[in-house]
């Protein structure tokens, strides 16, 4: 695989020798063993291994590649815009995604089966999971009992993150909620990116959790807050303790996503949101022409993130500032590329 990405042979040398050099030993009885040379293979806690993982994973991009190309299955295609999505990977976990045809079931056990003989990594299907939407329970059995793994439930937990639920449902966050009840009882902070709008409920439900740790109150034990939760999250030179405000840090990492949909306008993540919601056609600043009620939850919140109005309205942009560079990607109009506010505005404002 190395040698098909450019490796030289000295390269691949070097790397071979890392592998081939390296000794272990197994505890038994709390005592090592004698030191086990190893002559190939990924380990553990090896700072190369993520990397040569990376450069193997490659390998199975290029089977689903050929094998599409060759017609053997026709790719999932998203939006307007027929954005080709058929394999996402993140670290060693790879999502398959297409249509419900025994045809495309075949040709992806196949494509696994071969990359399992190529690469030397099998495939534990006992651990795979299916997940099917918009299709009959008993087809789904079907096709899990052709490829010997389990079924996924209609919601589950990824990274973290609820996936086929509604987030703005308090129930949705109970689990984040228990978490961070005995946390903060036992004095242990829980840095949880929110990444993710919450409802007004769950941010009133963790700021209470918050204040009673701060004031030391129980189900129990009642205390008097001496001073407003508002002055408590300001800074510490402006009187507060600064105690993160939930629904500010909230946004504010949503608007992360917000300044990564600018700067990573090409990337796949990107396109595909672009191609199903298309994009604002008169600012070269990212907005979705889709109406809101038509759009997916992240969408919407990406949304509510430049235009929330218990912050400030549009204060994404209003932090931003477009470098000119050639000019291919400036609006002269709608950008603010020399000033704060851009000239539309000036110009309405003078006529006025």
């Amino acid at each position: 695989m190395m040698d098909q990405l450019g490796f030289c042979k000295k390269w691949r040398g070097w790397i071979m020798e890392c592998l081939s050099s390296a000794t272990t030993s197994i505890l038994v009885n709390g005592s090592p063993t004698e030191e086990i040379h190893l002559k190939c293979g990924l380990r553990q806690g090896d700072p190369l291994s993520p990397f040569l993982f990376l450069i193997v994973a490659e390998g199975l991009v290029g089977l689903m590649r050929q094998a599409s190309s060759m017609g053997f299955f026709s790719p999932y295609k998203v939006g307007s815009e027929k954005i080709h999505i058929s394999l996402l990977q993140y670290v060693d976990d790879a999502i398959l995604i297409g249509d419900c045809s025994p045809k495309f079931f075949w040709v992806m056990k196949s494509i696994l089966h071969l990359f399992e003989l190529s690469f030397g990594l099998k495939i534990n299907f006992s651990k795979s999971n299916l997940y099917g939407v918009n299709i009959g329970d008993d087809h789904l059995k079907w096709l899990a009992d052709f490829l010997h793994c389990k079924l996924f439930p209609k919601s589950f937990t990824y990274l973290g993150i609820s996936v086929g639920v509604s987030h703005k449902s308090k129930h949705t966050w109970k689990p984040l909620l228990r978490e961070f009840s005995p946390d903060f009882l036992h004095g242990k902070l829980i840095r949880s990116p929110l990444v993710v709008g919450a409802s007004l409920n769950v941010i009133q439900s963790i700021q209470k959790i918050q204040r009673n740790f701060l004031w030391g109150e129980t189900n129990c034990v009642r205390k008097i807050h001496w001073v407003k939760w508002d002055r408590v999250c300001k800074s510490k030179l402006e009187g507060g303790l600064g105690v993160k405000d939930i629904h500010f840090f909230n946004v504010a990492l949503l608007g992360k996503w917000k300044w990564r949909l600018v700067t990573e306008s090409d990337s796949l993540w990107c396109r595909v949101l672009f191609s199903k919601y298309g994009r604002v056609s008169n600012n070269s600043w990212v907005g979705f022409r889709t109406p809101i009620s038509k759009q997916s939850v992240w969408a919407r919140d990406l949304g509510f993130t430049c235009s929330s109005n218990l912050i400030n309205s549009n204060w994404v942009w209003k932090g931003l500032i477009r470098c000119l560079g050639d000019g291919s990607h400036t609006s002269f109009w709608y950008d603010s590329w020399l000033r704060e506010s851009n000239f539309s505005l000036d110009i309405v404002g003078f006529l006025i």
